[in-house]
C-alpha cells in the first residue's frame, strides 16, 4: 500500500507552491493572533509570557514541518511512479520486442520445414522444437501443430523414414513436460492417417494423441507411453509393444495382428473391441480390465499372466494359444455371452 493513502486527500494533492502558500498562510496566521493577542500575552506576567509564545512557536514550527514533510513524501511517490511507469513501458516494448522475435521464428521454422532441401528442413525441425521448449505458452500447440502437419503431409514420397521425418516424430514425442498446456488448451496432436510404418519411436511420450487411421506397421514403440490416445483402426500389424503404455488407449478396430512382442505392455482398460490380435505375441501383457468384444485371438498367443480382460468368449479363447503346461490363469472370467466360466480347451496348443 502506498504512503500517501495514508494521508487526506489535501494533504495527497499538494504541489510546490500549495505548501509554501499554505506555510506562508500559517505563519502569517500565527504572528497575526500573536499581534492581536499581544497585550493578553503581556498580562500573564513575563516568565508565562514568554513560555506561551515559545510553545505557540513550536507549534507552528511543527506544523511547518509536518507541511514540507509531506510534500516531500508526496514529491517521493511522484518520483517513484514515474520511474515505475518507465520501467512498465520499457518491459511493455520488451515484451512486444520478444514476441515478434518468436513470431519471425516460428514463421521461419515453417517455410524451412517446407523447403526442398533435406538438410533445410532438418534444421527448421529443430528451430521449431527449440522454440516450442524456450517459449511453451507462446508456441508449443503451434509447433505441434506444425510437425503434426509435416509428419500427416511429408515432401518426399513414402518408403523408409527420412531423417528429417524421423526428427518430426521425435520432437512430437518429446513433448512430455508440455502435456499439460495442451490439456489447457483443449489440443490434441493429430497424426490421423499418418505413414509411420518402420518408424522407430521408443521412450517417446505420444498421450493423447490421435492416431485414427495411421499407419505404424512394424512400428518401434518400447516403452513409448500411449495412455489415453486414440487407435481406432490404426494399423500396428508387426509391431514391437515391449513395455509400452497403452491403457486407456481406444483401439477398436485396430490391427494388431502378428505383434512381435508385448512382454510388460500395459493394455489395462483399453478399448480392443473388433480389434484384429491375429497371431499376435501377447505374452506378458497386461490386459486387465481391458475391453475385447468381438476382437480376433485366432492364434494369439497368451502366456505367463492371466487373461483379465473383459468382454471374451468361449469361442474367442479357443482360438488363442497357450502353454500346454503352464496356459494363463482365466479363473473367474465369465463367458460375456453366457456368462458360463470360461475354460482353456483340455489340450491348449503348445507354444513351439
Amino acid at each position: 500500500m502506498r504512503i500517501q493513502s495514508r494521508f487526506p486527500r489535501f494533504f495527497r494533492e499538494f504541489r510546490g507552491g500549495q505548501a509554501i502558500a499554505l506555510v506562508v498562510a500559517v505563519l502569517s496566521a500565527g504572528f497575526g493572533l500573536a499581534w492581536w493577542r499581544w497585550d493578553w500575552l503581556q498580562s500573564g506576567g513575563a516568565e508565562s509570557n514568554g513560555e506561551t509564545l515559545r510553545n505557540v512557536s513550536l507549534a507552528l514550527g511543527a506544523l511547518v514541518a509536518l507541511v514540507f514533510a509531506l510534500w516531500r513524501i508526496e514529491v517521493e511517490e511522484r518520483q517513484s511512479d514515474a520511474a515505475q511507469r518507465q520501467a512498465d513501458t520499457a518491459q511493455r516494448q520488451a515484451d512486444m520486442s520478444q514476441r515478434s522475435l518468436t513470431r519471425e521464428r516460428f514463421q521461419k521454422g515453417v517455410e524451412m520445414i517446407g523447403s526442398p532441401v533435406l538438410a533445410v528442413r532438418i534444421q527448421g525441425i529443430h528451430a521449431l522444437d527449440h522454440l516450442a521448449q524456450e517459449h511453451p505458452s507462446e508456441h508449443h500447440v503451434q509447433v505441434m501443430q506444425a510437425l503434426c502437419a509435416f509428419v500427416c503431409n511429408p515432401p518426399h514420397a513414402p518408403g523408409a523414414p527420412q531423417p528429417d521425418f524421423q526428427d518430426a516424430v521425435k520432437a512430437i514425442g518429446g513433448r512430455k513436460d508440455r502435456i499439460q498446456i495442451e490439456k489447457a488448451s483443449g489440443y490434441l496432436p493429430d497424426l490421423s492417417h499418418a505413414n509411420l510404418g518402420g518408424m522407430k519411436m521408443g521412450w517417446l511420450d505420444f498421450s493423447g494423441c490421435n492416431f485414427e487411421g495411421a499407419d505404424l506397421f512394424g512400428a518401434a514403440l518400447i516403452g513409448s507411453i500411449l495412455r489415453d490416445a486414440h487407435l481406432y483402426k490404426a494399423t500396428l500389424q508387426g509391431a514391437t509393444l515391449d513395455g509400452a503404455d497403452l491403457a486407456k488407449a481406444n483401439m477398436t478396430s485396430a490391427n494388431l495382428s502378428k505383434i512381435r512382442s508385448a512382454v510388460s505392455a500395459n493394455f489395462a482398460n483399453a478399448s480392443l473391441g473388433s480389434a484384429n490380435l491375429s497371431y499376435a505375441n501377447m505374452q506378458g501383457a497386461n490386459l486387465r480390465h481391458a475391453r475385447l468384444e468381438g476382437a480376433n485371438l485366432t492364434g494369439t498367443v497368451f502366456i505367463e499372466k492371466g487373461v483379465e480382460a473383459e468382454g471374451l468368449t468361449q469361442e474367442q479363447i479357443a482360438f488363442a494359444k497357450a502353454d500346454a503346461n503352464d496356459p494363463p490363469t482365466i479363473d473367474g472370467l465369465l463367458d460375456a455371452e453366457t456368462e458360463r466360466r470360461i475354460q482353456w480347451g483340455a489340450r491348449p496348443t503348445i507354444i513351439t
